[in-house]
């Protein structure tokens, strides 16, 4: 446990983080499961939607230092590889 007053502020601080964190995490994998279903589908339409809210919450996500930047660029290129199979 904390001694301080500001260590104790640190560590609600740190948890708040963490769920926000998570809560991004988890979005992004939401998202890209529901592309992949529109893909496996075959529903252009769909899957380009789809593509263009995983990329938002990608960049949302290394713009808030939740994931590095090259992850989410090698996301990006791997799912704009898989809505091309579909062309």
């Amino acid at each position: 446990m904390p001694n301080t007053k500001s260590m104790k502020q640190h560590v609600i601080k740190s948890e708040e983080n963490r769920l926000q964190n998570r809560a991004r995490k988890t979005r992004i994998a939401s998202t890209e499961k529901e592309f992949r279903q529109s893909v496996e589908a075959g529903n252009k339409a769909e899957a380009e939607a789809a593509y263009n809210v995983v990329c938002k919450s990608l960049d949302k996500a290394v713009k808030a230092n939740v994931i590095h930047a090259n992850k989410a660029a090698r996301k990006k290129s791997r799912l704009s590889n898989a809505l091309n199979t579909l062309a």
